[in-house]
C-alpha cells in the first residue's frame, strides 16, 4: 500500500513503507499542532510539551519525536506555543488585577489593603520581557510587597539568559523559591545561616500541606516531589555561593571529602535513565528515598553467590582492587563512598598489623557516613594484610605511572588507573553490577555487600541470644532488641529498614536448617582460603628474592635479570 492510497491519515498505516510512515506521522503532527493553536489545550509541564501524550496523540514513540525530522520541528513549536499560552495567560490575570484598582467604597479599599499586607507575607512572581545582547528574554521577578528579592530575581535571570532554560521552566524555579524564601522569612532565617536542620525543618512544615499529592504509590510521589524543590534550593544556594552572596553554606568542590562538612550537606549526581537521557540531581541527607519498590525485595546474595562474583572479579584487569573493595563492602559494611574514602594513614604499618596478631586485638578506622555522623568500622585483620599487599604492589604502579605523567600521587588507597586519583563511586557500582551479572545476579549492585554483612550480623545476633524463632511477631520485643542491636553494629540508617532483612533471615532459617550452617561454614572456609593465598604470595615473594640474591652473588646476570623482571 502506497501513503496516497491511504483515506485516512490517523487511520492504520501498517503495509506503508518507513518512508511514508514518517510522511504521514509528519502530516498527523500538522494537524494536531494546528488543533492546539485553534483551541488552546494541551498538555504542558515545566519543560514545555508533555512528550508522552504528544507521542500517544500521533500514534508514535517518544524516540520518534526525536528522529524524525518533521516530528522534531513540530515538538519545537509545540514548546513555544506552551510558553506562548502561559504568558497570554499571565496577562489575563494582571488585567483582571487592573481593574481592580478603582476602589468605590472603603469596603473594598480595606479588602486592597488586605490583599497587599498578604503579597508583602506571600510574594508576588511578575514577568519583565528585556533586551539583551540582540535577544528578547522574559523572566520572571520575584516581589515581596514593593522590594524586589533582588538575590532570587538575578537567579532566575541567569537561568534563562546564561542557561538557556524555558520560561516555564523559569516560572516552576520561581514558584519553588517563593515558597521557600516565604518560610526562611517567617522564620526570620538568612540564606548565609542554613543548615540540614533547618531544611528539614521546611521539609516537615509543607509535608502536612503537600499531603493531597498522595496517590496509590503513598509516599513516593512525596519523595520525588520533595527532591524536585530540594534540587532547585540547592541550586540557588550554589549560585549564591559562586557569586559571592553567601559564603561557606554549601561546599562548590564536588570532590569526596570525609573530614569536613558544610552546614547544607549536598552533592550534585549524575546518572543515566534507562531511555539513555542523562540526568543531574543533587542528593544530600535531606533528600528523601524515592523508593519505587522494597529494597529488600532484591534479595541478599548467598555464599555460592558471592563466590561467583569474586570469580569472576578475579578475571579482571585490576583484579586485586576489584577483589579487594568486595571484601571490604562484604566484611566491614561500609557503604560506597566510605570505602572509597579510606585513606593511607588509616591503615596500619606492618609492625603495627604484627602487634595486633600478638595481642588478639582490633583495628579501628573512623569513617563519614551518610548520616552525617562518624562511625568506626574494625576491619578483620587478614582484609588488612591484602591490602597492605595491594598498596606495596598494584596500587604503587599506579602511582609510579601517573607520576611519570606530572599528577602527584593520592591520600586514598583505592585508585582508578586512568587518572590517579581516587576511583569514582559511579566506576565501583558499574564493575559490581557487571560482575553480579556475569555470575548469573541480576538486580544488585555494590550496596548488597553490605545488605551481606547485616545479614551476617543479625545471624550473630539470633546465635547469640539463642531464642526459638517460631511464632514471633514483627511487633515482638524479641524482634525490637535485635533490630536495635543490629542496628548499633551496622549503623544502619533506619532501624525500621533493618526488618526486612530480620524478617527474610528468620524464613530462610525456617526453610534450609542444616543448609544455612554449611552456608556458613563455607563463608569461614573462603575467609581461611584468602588468609593462606595472601601469606603464600608474601612467601613465594621471599623465596623469589633469596633466589635473586644468590644469582647476584655468583654473578648469573641472565638470571638475575629474569627473576628481577617477575619480581617487578
Amino acid at each position: 500500500m502506497k501513503l496516497e492510497n491511504l483515506d485516512d491519515i490517523w487511520g492504520d498505516l501498517r503495509g506503508l513503507s518507513n518512508r511514508d510512515k514518517a510522511v504521514a506521522h509528519g502530516r498527523r503532527g500538522q494537524e494536531a499542532l494546528d488543533a492546539a493553536r485553534a483551541s488552546g489545550r494541551l498538555e504542558a509541564d515545566e519543560k514545555g510539551v508533555k512528550r508522552g501524550w504528544l507521542a500517544d496523540l500521533l500514534g508514535v514513540g517518544r524516540s520518534a519525536l526525536r528522529q524524525n525530522t518533521a516530528l522534531r520541528r513540530i515538538t519545537a513549536e509545540f514548546d513555544e506555543l506552551a510558553s506562548e499560552l502561559f504568558v497570554s495567560h499571565q496577562v489575563r490575570v494582571a488585567d483582571i488585577e487592573k481593574g481592580l484598582d478603582g476602589p468605590q467604597s472603603n469596603v473594598i479599599d480595606l479588602v486592597e489593603t488586605k490583599a497587599r499586607l498578604d503579597r508583602l507575607d506571600t510574594g508576588e512572581i511578575e514577568f519583565v520581557t528585556f533586551e539583551f545582547d540582540g535577544e528578547t528574554y522574559t523572566i520572571p521577578v520575584l516581589l515581596w510587597g514593593d522590594r524586589i528579592d533582588e538575590d532570587a530575581s538575578d537567579f532566575l535571570r541567569d537561568r534563562v539568559v546564561k542557561d538557556g532554560v524555558s520560561l516555564l521552566t523559569a516560572k516552576r524555579d520561581a514558584s519553588i523559591l517563593r515558597r521557600f524564601l516565604r518560610h526562611c522569612r517567617k522564620k526570620g532565617w538568612q540564606l548565609r545561616h542554613l543548615t540540614d536542620g533547618r531544611l528539614r525543618n521546611y521539609r516537615s512544615s509543607i509535608r502536612h500541606v503537600d499531603a493531597a499529592i498522595l496517590n496509590d504509590e503513598g509516599r513516593n510521589i512525596w519523595a520525588r516531589t520533595f527532591n524536585n524543590y530540594l534540587s532547585v534550593i540547592f541550586r540557588f544556594l550554589t549560585w549564591a555561593e559562586k557569586t559571592g552572596r553567601i559564603r561557606g553554606v554549601v561546599e562548590l568542590d564536588q570532590a569526596q571529602s570525609q573530614r569536613q562538612r558544610p552546614p547544607v550537606t549536598g552533592r550534585v549526581h549524575y546518572g543515566v535513565m534507562p531511555s539513555g537521557r542523562r540526568i543531574r540531581q543533587w542528593v544530600s541527607i535531606v533528600t528523601l528515598r524515592d523508593k519505587r519498590g522494597n529494597a529488600a525485595d532484591r534479595g541478599t546474595p548467598d555464599e555460592p553467590g558471592i563466590r561467583n562474583v569474586h570469580r569472576v572479579a578475579a578475571s579482571h584487569r585490576h583484579a586485586t582492587r576489584d577483589t579487594l573493595l568486595f571484601l571490604w563492602g562484604e566484611y566491614t559494611g561500609a557503604r560506597r563512598a566510605s570505602v572509597l574514602g579510606v585513606r593511607l594513614t588509616d591503615l596500619p604499618t606492618r609492625e603495627q598489623l604484627d602487634e595486633l596478631r600478638s595481642r588478639g586485638s582490633r583495628w579501628g578506622i573512623k569513617i563519614f557516613t551518610k548520616g552525617g555522623t562518624w562511625h568506626t568500622i574494625y576491619p578483620d585483620l587478614f582484609l588488612l594484610d591484602v591490602t597492605l599487599d595491594y598498596v606495596d604492589v598494584e596500587r604503587a604502579a599506579i602511582v609510579e605511572v601517573n607520576l611519570k605523567k606530572g599528577r602527584p600521587p593520592s591520600q586514598f588507597v583505592f585508585l582508578s588507573q586512568k587518572t590517579g586519583e581516587v576511583l569514582q563511586g559511579d566506576s565501583l557500582t558499574k564493575i559490581s553490577i557487571e560482575c553480579f551479572r556475569k555470575a548469573g545476579i541480576f538486580d544488585c549492585s555494590y550496596h548488597r555487600f553490605r545488605a551481606t554483612y547485616v545479614t551476617k550480623k543479625i545471624c550473630v545476633a539470633l546465635d547469640a541470644y539463642g531464642s526459638t524463632i517460631q511464632g514471633l511477631s514483627p511487633n515482638s520485643s524479641f524482634i525490637e532488641t535485635l533490630v536495635t542491636r543490629v542496628h548499633k553494629d551496622t549503623n544502619h540508617l533506619s532501624p525500621e529498614g533493618l526488618k526486612p532483612y530480620i524478617g527474610r533471615e528468620l524464613d530462610r532459617r525456617l526453610r534450609r536448617g542444616k543448609e544455612f550452617k554449611s552456608q556458613e561454614l563455607d563463608g569461614e572456609i573462603r575467609q581461611k582460603e584468602l588468609h593462606l593465598e595472601t601469606t603464600n604470595r608474601r612467601l613465594t615473594k621471599s623465596e623469589e628474592k633469596r633466589q635473586l640474591l644468590r644469582d647476584i652473588d655468583r654473578g648469573d646476570r641472565a638470571s638475575a635479570e629474569a627473576r628481577l623482571a617477575v619480581l617487578v
